[in-house]
């Protein structure tokens, strides 16, 4: 009994260890599971947890021209930009330039390589600057009419930018000027101001009101539909002649509208454009140019007087049935040349106003002929207009020369309209315009043209259009008071297109009449037609490649 008591008592002892043990065990298990059992079950369903990997870091390295490497290397050492760089930030990006920043949704980006040549031969009688003199046709001249590379880019839905090249600026060397003294000494040798190498150059912003659209640069003059029209989508050979009076590009702003975006659920939003400009009224180096500089302050004459003024434009187009429709349905808008491959009955309407106090514009052959074919060998050069040359109210004496500002003519201002127009349905093609201009500047120039053509589907995806155009303009070029038939211009082309596949690839025979009687009948001495009747063949291809055709990205190319 007293050996029972004993054990027992023994075994009473070490109970509270045994408790404490227990205990301990059991509280460790709760702590590491959970606090209860339903929280244990919940955790023993989730995945676990895996940490994320530190992102790689780089150390840059860089050789004495400045080159950047992430490896050291045999003439290479620590660079300092090593220590400006946040290595744990993941949008680190080990290149130079700091360029790391990109879209947050990088699927969204846009960006569309276009490019065009234009390989043209022409050959024609001796009137021609294109014939040596000898007999009618006896010779061609091969040359690019066009060359061109530009990049369109859309940054998000809200902006973007487009870069347009002119190629065949860059094919021949700048003339050289000289200065010499008295004695026939070279003082000053200097390149030429000649035509730039920027077609175009321009950002715009998005605004979400009336479907408006901001561009700030180097851009289309907002007046002829043919100059807003891309010279890669030509139904005749050539723009009308009249668009030659002023430049088709200068530096300014665009503000374009389609005001019926917002309403009707958007359905009629590509039947309405409504275009607002104001450039600075000197033109732009891809036309004619400004020489190298293009500011105004400058511009290649300095210590003389800044002459021109603002050049502002309004224009109003609407699409009576709508755009250009896709294959998958959707409305692009109006792509000036594009109908002719659509059966449905199109029709686009246009007119447009613009002004200036100062025509100005970037010297010649700016508001001249002197383009091809326009002009024969040897006759005198004839300006659509006649620019400022001197200041405003330059003199009191009233009696100067009608190209001279005066008390009377305090300068030569510039007011310009025009109407147009195209018709295209089941292949027939009809285009036209009407424009005339007033002011002191504008030598009452007037003409219009009307183009006619009928595009004809052979086989499967090829085209033939045959094209008939009729070119005419007048204007009191000697400023005599008086329209005389030295003064009036008529054109006539009769052409055939070829569509390999569309205006991607085609190919262009046209015949030119002009009726320009600049020469001299040798018996009558009265004014006579100069034998300047021509040919053009010519050929083009053209691309885009990238994530969006440049219809959807609504700008146009030259």
């Amino acid at each position: 009994m007293k050996q029972k008591s004993k054990k027992r008592k023994n075994l009473g002892g070490k109970k509270p260890h045994f408790l404490i043990l227990g205990l301990v065990i059991y509280s460790q298990a709760i702590f590491s599971q959970g606090s209860s059992p339903g929280t244990e079950l919940a955790q023993a369903s989730e995945p676990p947890k895996v940490e994320k990997p530190k992102p790689d870091e780089f150390t840059l390295y860089e050789d004495q021209d400045g080159q950047l490497f992430t490896k050291p290397g045999p003439g290479r050492f620590k660079s300092k930009m090593d220590k400006a760089i946040n290595k744990n930030d993941p949008k680190f990006n080990p290149y130079p330039n700091h360029l790391t920043n990109r879209p947050e949704e990088i699927q969204k980006e846009r960006l569309t390589v276009t490019g065009r040549m234009q390989f043209r031969g022409i050959s024609a009688q001796t009137g021609s600057n294109y014939n040596n003199g000898s007999e009618d046709f006896n010779s061609v001249d091969w040359h690019f009419r066009r060359l061109r590379l530009g990049i369109q880019y859309q940054g998000g839905s809200w902006w973007g930018m487009m870069i347009n090249l002119r190629g065949e600026n860059m094919l021949n060397a700048p003339y050289i000027t000289q200065s010499r003294n008295s004695t026939g000494e070279v003082t000053n040798v200097s390149l030429k101001e000649g035509r730039g190498y920027i077609q175009e150059a321009f950002l715009f912003v998005n605004i979400p009101i009336l479907g408006a659209r901001l561009s700030f640069g180097q851009l289309p003059t907002q007046f002829h539909r043919e100059y807003l029209m891309s010279s890669a989508n030509f139904i005749a050979l050539e723009r009308s002649y009249m668009t030659n009076a002023y430049p088709q590009f200068d530096m300014g702003v665009n503000l374009r509208l389609s005001p019926l975006k917002d309403f009707f659920e958007g359905k009629y939003e590509k039947y309405l454009t409504i275009d607002l400009m104001a450039g600075n009224g000197h033109g732009a180096g891809g036309d004619y140019g400004t020489g190298r500089r293009q500011d105004l302050t400058v511009a290649g004459r300095p210590h003389q007087p800044i002459l021109n003024s603002p050049l502002y434009f309004a224009r109003v187009q609407w699409n009576v049935l709508g755009g250009l429709v896709k294959e998958n349905g959707s409305n692009v808008g109006w792509q000036e040349g594009e109908e002719i491959f659509q059966k449905d009955l199109k029709i686009s309407l246009g007119a447009a106003a613009m002004q200036t106090k100062n025509a100005s514009f970037s010297s010649g052959p700016a508001s001249t002929l002197a383009v091809d074919g326009a002009i024969p060998r040897g006759a005198p050069t004839q300006y659509l207009f006649t620019t400022q040359t001197t200041a405003d109210n330059s003199t009191y004496d009233c009696t100067v020369a009608s190209y001279q500002t005066s008390y009377c003519q305090k300068n030569l201002d510039l007011r310009g309209y025009t109407y147009d127009g195209t018709m295209s349905w089941n292949g027939i093609y009809l285009s036209g315009a009407y424009t005339t201009y007033t002011g002191a500047a504008s030598n009452n120039l007037s003409g219009w043209q009307a183009t006619v053509g009928y595009n004809i589907q052979i086989f499967d995806k090829y085209y033939i259009m045959p094209v008939f155009r009729y070119d005419f303009l007048k204007g009191d070029f000697n400023r005599n008071g008086k329209i005389e038939e030295t003064d009036m211009k008529k054109y006539y082309w009769v052409g055939l297109n070829l569509f390999g596949d569309k205006h991607l690839f085609k190919a262009q025979l046209f015949y030119q009449i002009p009726i320009l009687k600049l020469g001299v009948d040798p018996v009558t001495r009265e004014p006579a037609v100069i034998n300047n009747q021509t040919v053009y063949f010519q050929l083009q291809a053209t691309f885009w490649t990238g994530t969006v055709s440049p219809d959807h990205l609504n700008t146009r190319l030259d």
